[in-house]
């Protein structure tokens, strides 16, 4: 089987939805399917330039190679790209829904891109939450199916964690806290460090490590400052993967604070499953795609968003108990790779591939 795979955010650009195409690209040929990829990898700031540069590229690929059956729109926003490269080829088209893709509020995309987004012949949503969310847009539940992001059998990250700690300035007795993702209001950051990190923080030891960026970072840094915090938080801004799985190497529990936001969503957590791979318990909120990433007491503790109680009890009776720490980690790296590898995830789209082809 070849297939046309497009993707507009793809490495070396960061992020999680980077990150699933890039894994998902990389499982598919081990199902015996031949990728031709049309992907980019910069800033989507270029995103009415690139577009159509996507388009030129996948009708090229579509005209000069006829054995191509089957072309996968690696999200909602290249719905119109998927309908119109179906329309000329003749071939079959799949879209994966995210999340944010669908729930975007802007009253012109919601009218054009999900006018497109209904007419694909198969729909992968990556969790029932967005599955809910695209049948709530009339698009066809018999087109959706819910395959949930994978995660890789990745070997936990050899780290030398007094080094990496001392070039952040942290003690190396240290408590280490972390968040990864971009800081956007619905990954909670701002609240956690307001609400939570205070209570949490009265143990000296504890350090709050933060990667990523984005729109709420001077929000957090506000709130860093009001809560006197400086010194406990640390920003360290975007980061390369390999810097990333040091980081979660070097933590002690990874926390995942959403909080629900209107017009915004958590599709599925691809980081949870890194930090679970990474061996982290992952104590995170009970929300959107989260629930489904983790399975509560497996591969995460989940508690309800905003419970300042649940959140700050349970993270301390975490960090006073490392033997409960590395248990729960060991068991929620093997729920998670059993659950949702990559081969059983690649092998569902292919199903998907053959049902739009057949």
């Amino acid at each position: 089987m070849k297939v046309l795979f497009i993707a507009r955010r793809f490495p070396p650009s960061i992020g999680g939805m980077q990150q699933f195409a890039y894994d998902l690209s990389e499982a598919l040929p081990l199902q015996d399917i031949e990728l031709v990829k049309v992907t980019w990898g910069g800033s989507n700031l270029w995103l009415p330039i690139i577009l159509p540069w996507l388009f030129l590229k996948g009708l090229w690929a579509l005209a000069t190679d006829r054995s191509i059956e089957v072309i996968h729109m690696q999200d909602a926003v290249l719905s119109p790209l998927g309908w119109l490269l179906s329309k000329l080829s003749g071939k079959p088209w799949v879209v994966v829904a995210h999340g944010l893709d669908l729930t975007f509020k802007n009253e012109f995309y919601q009218k054009v891109n999900l006018f497109f987004a209904r007419r694909c012949d198969a729909m992968v949503a990556i969790s029932q939450a967005t599955s809910d969310e695209a049948g709530q847009r009339n698009i066809d539940k018999d087109k959706i199916t819910v395959i949930p992001l994978g995660a890789d059998d990745a070997q936990p990250a050899q780290i030398d964690r007094a080094t990496i700690l001392e070039e952040a300035s942290i003690p190396k007795d240290a408590k280490i806290l972390i968040t990864v993702g971009r800081l956007a209001k619905r990954k909670g950051v701002a609240w956690f460090i307001a609400d939570v990190l205070p209570v949490i923080a009265e143990d000296p030891k504890v350090h709050y490590v933060v990667i990523g960026d984005g729109v709420e970072r001077a929000k957090i840094e506000a709130e860093v400052s009001g809560h006197n915090l400086p010194g406990r938080v640390h920003l360290l801004g975007a980061a390369d993967d390999e810097t990333k799985k040091q980081w979660l190497g070097a933590a002690d529990i990874f926390v995942m604070p959403n909080i629900k936001v209107a017009g915004d969503m958590e599709g599925f957590g691809i980081v949870a499953h890194e930090a679970a791979v990474a061996g982290l318990p992952v104590v995170a909120s009970d929300i959107e795609g989260i629930a489904e990433a983790l399975q509560n007491g497996k591969n995460g503790i989940l508690l309800p968003q905003k419970d300042i109680g649940a959140y700050s009890q349970t993270i301390t009776e975490l960090l006073n108990d490392p033997k409960k720490r590395q248990s729960f980690g060991k068991q929620a790296r093997h729920y998670t790779i059993k659950t949702f590898g990559w081969p059983t995830i690649a092998e569902k789209y292919k199903t998907i591939y053959e049902k739009a082809i057949s």
